[in-house]
């Protein structure tokens, strides 16, 4: 008897903590459609996708080492210590929408246009101009980004949107290196430097298209008065189940 008893408990609890765990999901899930940060998807799709091969590209297909290879790739990534800060500076003045769709588009310009002109015996001086391009575009966007993440939820949901924007950002991340891989592995080898381009080249469209794609997504984002306005709708379930209990707790007990 005591052992059915203590059977049914466990039970019982079980059920409760599982019906517990879908309720935070499901606020999860509710979360991550208000913050509508689809974009930030496709964003490290791109970028990740792209940073994967263009450091393999100048090393296999142009023979540099990897200290070299690095110190190549900073016209790519010293943008951000300058382009981001005016980027934050600017997004309380013209919104993230026009932040986060230019500069996802000027990453796509760069990376097609390494694309385009990509080869073993190219000029190293060739790519710094694409590279400061996609470095300015990722460097406007990301704060942008980060700022919608957040902007879009009420306070007690700030933690849940932050680390929702991170996980989809990183599984748009390793989405992209798996898609530009299995592009380049279908022409494209290690065998040589002219093999390895030949798979390059198709990678680098690919990743131009995720970044075109996320720029569309930060085309339709909601305006700030749209935005509000989710808010508010977000804040009532909350105001009332607030009312609720202060009402349970000044009612005079039986």
């Amino acid at each position: 008897m005591i052992m059915t008893h203590i059977r049914y408990s466990v039970k019982a609890e079980y059920a409760a903590q599982n019906k517990a765990n879908i309720s935070r999901v499901m606020e999860e899930l509710r979360a991550l459609r208000r913050t509508d940060i689809r974009y930030s998807f496709f964003l490290n799709a791109s970028l990740l996708g792209a940073l994967f091969f263009l450091a393999q590209f100048l090393q296999a297909a142009q023979g540099y080492g990897p200290l070299a290879a690095g110190l190549r790739l900073l016209p790519w990534t010293a943008t951000l210590f300058i382009v981001a800060p005016i980027a934050g500076s600017l997004v309380n003045r013209i919104g993230e929408r026009p932040l986060i769709a230019g500069g996802l588009l000027l990453q796509a310009v760069g990376m097609a246009w390494i694309g385009l002109i990509a080869s073993p015996d190219l000029a190293y001086i060739n790519l710094v101009a694409p590279l400061i391009i996609a470095g300015c575009g990722v460097s406007m966007a990301m704060p942008a980004a980060q700022n919608v993440s957040v902007s879009s939820v009420v306070a007690n949901e700030i933690g849940k949107a932050s680390s929702l924007f991170s996980m989809l950002g990183q599984f748009g991340g390793v989405f992209g290196i798996a898609a530009l891989v299995a592009v380049f592995a279908r022409i494209g080898s290690y065998d040589s430097p002219q093999t390895f381009s030949n798979g390059f080249v198709p990678a680098m469209g690919v990743s131009a298209a995720l970044s075109l794609v996320g720029a569309i997504a930060g085309l339709i984002l909601p305006g700030r008065g749209a935005r509000t306005i989710i808010q508010t709708q977000a804040k009532a379930p909350e105001t009332g189940k607030r009312e609720s209990s202060d009402a349970l707790e000044q009612s005079p007990s039986l």
